[in-house]
């Protein structure tokens, strides 16, 4: 496994900053803090952006039924399917 580029931990770092934002709105909701934020407390926004930042630093792809994450040779391989 290879280290990380420089874009990519800040693109993690950046999903962690919107993962914290939309815990901090759940506990202020008065959410369980023992518990995590579901994706109500993210915008439309902070949605799209976090997603989009997960396919890029974990080169995974979600579909409706499958999530497939890219392998070394550029092919897909299924992980896991509801």
């Amino acid at each position: 496994m290879r280290e990380p580029t420089e874009l990519e931990k800040q693109q993690y770092q950046r999903m962690i900053e919107l993962s914290e934002l939309a815990r901090k709105r759940y506990i202020e909701a008065g959410g369980d803090p023992r518990r995590a934020a579901d994706d109500q407390y993210w915008t439309q926004e902070e949605k799209k952006e976090f997603l989009a930042l997960g396919k890029l630093v974990f080169s995974v792809n979600v579909s409706h039924d499958a999530v497939k994450q890219r392998s070394l040779k550029g092919k897909q391989v299924l992980i896991s399917e509801s």
